[in-house]
């Protein structure tokens, strides 16, 4: 989990020149940081699951404008057996426009016990809206690959960026240093 709260720490800093494509949702730009292929992306996500959303409100954390969306897991292909049942998602360019009794493939990382985080930079398919239809043969056989060779590349590059990071855990708006969400609900 740390190493996935560096990278979402390094997708609010990343600078305009570190090649950084902007992926549009209106007026607004998402500046997502380049992730050179699906292995790598596996790497920072907690969780990768086969959902549908029941239900959606909004929520205001440290100032920070969430939807809050409550989900059925259909199919975890990555995360264990059990994850929670709650996804927040930022409201603005990088947010995700999710639908009420819709499928989608959603990707993103575990704060604190209870909820799931999303984003659109946190997506295998890179649109802002991950529907479960869009899911091709080619992408469902990566999927069924994702708990072998995937988990020494990760264990590798996690060792990597600890040394040379050390311990340094950022705190993101909303998100306390321990990977909880913050404020008021």
């Amino acid at each position: 989990m740390h190493f996935a709260i560096i990278f979402l720490f390094g997708l609010l800093i990343a600078p305009s020149w570190a090649g950084v494509p902007a992926v549009s949702s209106g007026g607004d730009a998402c500046h997502c940081p380049v992730i050179p292929d699906l292995t790598a992306l596996e790497c920072i996500l907690d969780f990768v699951s086969h959902v549908e959303i029941l239900d959606k409100t909004t929520k205001t954390v440290n100032g920070t404008t969430f939807n809050e969306y409550t989900l059925k897991h259909i199919k975890i292909y990555k995360g264990g057996v059990s994850l929670p049942t709650v996804v927040l998602v930022p409201q603005g360019p990088c947010g995700l426009e999710l639908e009420v009794n819709l499928e989608y493939l959603l990707c993103g990382v575990v704060t604190g016990d209870t909820n799931l985080y999303a984003s659109l930079c946190l997506q295998i398919l890179q649109v802002l809206s991950p529907l479960w239809s869009l899911v091709d043969a080619e992408c469902l056989h990566e999927l069924s690959l994702l708990n072998t060779v995937t988990n020494l590349v990760c264990l590798l590059l996690k060792a990597i960026i600890e040394l040379l990071f050390g311990n340094l855990i950022p705190c993101l708006p909303g998100i306390d240093c321990l990977g909880g969400l913050t404020g008021p609900f």
